[in-house]
């Protein structure tokens, strides 16, 4: 697991400060890029709260399609019951999923009268806060300030470079650091692995940044035995003599192959393989620093050349290994020990493996950088594609920069401090110490981890490499490719977020000019400890929102008052208010003779104080219905005799217990609309009947006390509970006929 880079954790974002506020995220533009950061427990209260808004605005939403759909359905002419049923669940659904539930229900009982999500954009990318950004000021380091301090700081960051690269980079990544600080996990790259030696008349150009260019190299003829400080069994290479001693026609001077091999047989410790680097520094196109000076036909002016040495150490494989880096092809006998049976006794066993041929087998790489303003890359834009320094002198000019105050002033940062009120030119000086104090280039990795950084390492097991496929130096380059590439990512977000080691935070230089400031208060990365909301979200969520909700409420009583004030579509007005739960339960109660009920426009009627309603009639208990009230008008005994001549003289108890239960169901009937006076609309009630006085041929003809609102014989027997046969004369107590049986009954 990975610690620290330079003050914060790749798998542990928290470690990051971070701005909380408001921000703008340019790469989603300056409208939609608006972006909000709370910490994780006040965006878990915004998230909940915009959720439960939401909500509300649906149902407020479902409100006005219903309002919509019921009025525009409305009808005052005769419907069948899906209608009403259906104009009755628009006006009383609390929600859009109560109200298609209920839609859905009433399709599935009546079959024959149907045919067969915020715009908050919430996200994990924060600002680091960037008020601790600095970077390392090695000029200003002694040296023991380099071993104490910048050293294993370095080597720490590589270490968990070459960890992150492993993870996020490696073919074979396992995605354990799934939570990154970095916004882009992975870099972009172009890899060649058919690309031809760099040391030929070759030129690779890409747009930026960095070309590295590596291949194995012939040792015939570069390579002798030697002695070392009087000591044999050496082996020398020529690539061009080394800078650091005197009188060296050699690059590299190493321990023969024998030596290595018996140091290991003889219980030394295991250390592995062993990588040397060298390394040729160009500057104005000529190679003049570095730890050796390449041979004529090895130089390039116009890159920076790294020699890799690969040596066995022991190291041994199991079968021959015909890698151009590794060469392990070369039979040997290896004593095996192990205990036996009794755990005291070793036994050894004799095994063929294979070993390196070279005492230490070079890799030549070309390292080239290019550096362009803008996004465009053209000759107005772009430095050269050359070596590390000439590539960034190059692009000076380009950033508002003379190269000639370079030698003019003896530090970076004087050269800093000359170029303080240049924003533009301050970026770039900050941007170069930064890729400064990062070992970013390919040679870093193999010189902070030595043989730990090569991809073959993690299948070695003591002297034992695992089976490795014969362009392994393909991988392993690329490891290091993949290791530079984390590099880069932490060297700009470490530096924003500043070092929290005391020991390093002493190196440290700040932000001084708000060109640098920028740079470091403008540096993203992802962190799930904290939630940034997309503003332009929530303030299309909540606008929208509360426009809906205001609209759920303004549109009924607008809708109301104007089609009271200019009497246009005033039915749907009265259908859509008598529609509410407790208005149909009136409607119910009052049809029924009960109560004495008023405010029947308002969302709760009421009757007197003093009134009492009727249970349910549960004589049928499959057909619920209501009970009528008892009426003392009535004589107890009812006289009544059939249509077809048939007499009988059952007595008729009043309103007993229950009442009567009708025996015939009538079906496919059309259901009345509301009834009320154009002028006086105070209680809708429902019609019965035609409004025109008729003698059915098969009932009698019955008068309520409104003599204009005729009912058939059925309907009335239905309000006392009785049915049509039951019924001959009925008297009131005046004596006043109010039935009449047709002639053929009389």
């Amino acid at each position: 697991m990975a610690d620290a880079f330079f003050s914060g954790s790749i798998d542990d974002p928290s470690s990051y400060k971070v701005h909380l506020g408001i921000w703008t995220n340019w790469s989603r533009g300056p409208v939609f890029g608006a972006t909000l950061t709370v910490d994780r427990r006040q965006g878990s209260l915004l998230i909940s709260f915009t959720a439960f808004f939401v909500t509300v605005v649906a149902s407020r939403f479902w409100r006005i399609i219903c309002l919509i759909l019921h009025r525009k359905l409305s009808s005052a002419e005769n419907r069948d019951a899906l209608h009403h049923q259906r104009q009755a669940i628009f006006r009383n659904s609390s929600s859009s999923g109560s109200g298609l539930w209920s839609l859905m229900q009433i399709s599935w009982a009546w079959p024959s009268g149907f045919s067969s999500s915020i715009s908050t954009a919430i996200g994990n990318e924060v600002l680091i806060d960037g008020t601790n950004c600095g970077y390392i000021d090695i000029p200003s380091l002694d040296v023991l300030d380099v071993q104490r301090v910048l050293e294993p700081w370095q080597s720490k960051i590589t270490n968990n470079a070459a960890g992150y690269a492993q993870q996020v980079y490696s073919p074979n990544r396992t995605g354990v650091f799934g939570n990154t600080v970095f916004v882009k996990k992975r870099l972009n790259t172009i890899s060649n692995s058919e690309a031809p030696c760099p040391f030929k008349d070759n030129d690779q150009s890409i747009l930026y940044r960095v070309v590295t260019h590596c291949a194995p190299l012939d040792t015939e003829g570069r390579s002798e035995p030697t002695e070392h400080l009087g000591i044999s069994n050496y082996t020398g290479y020529k690539y061009g003599p080394s800078t650091f001693t005197e009188n060296s026609n050699y690059t590299l001077i190493i321990r023969d192959t024998y030596s290595q091999n018996i140091a290991q047989t003889n219980g030394f410790a295991f250390s592995g393989y062993g990588l040397e680097l060298t390394y040729s520094l160009t500057v104005d196109g000529t190679s003049t620093a570095g730890t050796f000076q390449p041979e004529p036909d090895l130089q390039r002016s116009d890159a920076d050349i790294y020699m890799f040495f690969l040596s066995g150490n022991g190291v041994v494989t199991n079968a021959p290994l015909n890698d151009p880096w590794y060469r392990s092809n070369i039979q040997s006998k290896y004593n095996r020990s192990s205990f036996g049976s009794d755990g005291s006794s070793p036994i050894y066993n004799t095994e063929t493996v294979y070993q390196p041929a070279e005492a230490a087998s070079p890799l030549g790489c070309t390292l080239q950088i290019q550096v362009c303003k803008g996004t465009v890359a053209n000759n107005n834009s772009c430095g050269p594609l050359a070596s590390l320094n000439d590539g960034l002198f190059g692009a000076l000019p380009f950033f508002d920069i003379d190269p000639e105050d370079f030698s003019k002033y003896d530090t970076m940062d004087k050269i800093i401090e000359a170029y303080s009120s240049n924003n533009e030119a301050s970026r770039f000086l900050w941007f170069l110490q930064i890729l400064q104090n990062y070992p970013a280039q390919i040679a870093g990795p193999a010189q902070q981890l030595g043989s730990q950084s090569l991809a073959s390492y993690t299948s070695l097991t003591a002297q034992i490499q695992g089976p490795l496929p014969d362009d392994q130096w393909k991988l392993d380059v690329s490891n290091w490719w993949n290791i530079t590439l984390a590099l880069i990512q932490a060297s700009f977000v470490d530096t924003a977020n500043g070092p929290t080691d005391p020991n390093v935070a002493i190196i440290k230089t700040n932000a001084t000019n708000s060109g640098q400031k920028s740079l470091c208060q403008n540096q993203k990365i992802v962190s799930t400890s904290y939630i940034s909301v997309s503003l332009f979200g929530l303030y299309f969520t909540y606008i929208t929102g509360s426009l809906i909700i205001i609209a759920s409420f303004v549109l009924e009583p607008l809708l109301s008052y104007v089609q009271k004030r200019w009497k246009k579509r005033e039915y749907e007005n009265l259908e859509w208010m008598t529609n509410q739960t407790l208005q149909l339960q009136r409607l119910a109660y009052e049809e029924s003779g009960q109560g004495e009920w008023s405010k029947c426009l308002d969302s709760i009627p009421v009757t007197a104080s003093d009134q009492e309603l009727s249970p349910l009639n549960l004589t049928d208990p499959e057909h619920p219905r209501l009970r009528h009230p008892q009426s003392p008008r009535f004589s107890k005994e009812i006289p009544f005799s059939f249509a077809f001549g048939e007499e009988h003289g059952d007595v008729f108890n009043g309103q007993g217990e229950g009442g009567l239960q009708e025996e015939e169901e009538y079906q496919d009937v059309q259901v009345s609309p509301l009834e009320f006076d154009q002028e006086l609309t105070e209680e809708p009630r429902m019609e019965y009947g035609t409004g025109e006085s008729h003698v059915d041929d098969s009932h009698g003809t019955f008068f309520t006390s409104n003599p204009g609102s005729p009912v058939r014989g059925d309907q009335f027997a239905d309000d006392l509970d009785h049915s049509p046969a039951d019924l001959a004369t009925m008297v009131m107590d005046t004596g006043t006929r109010i039935a009449t049986l047709p002639e053929a009954s009389r």
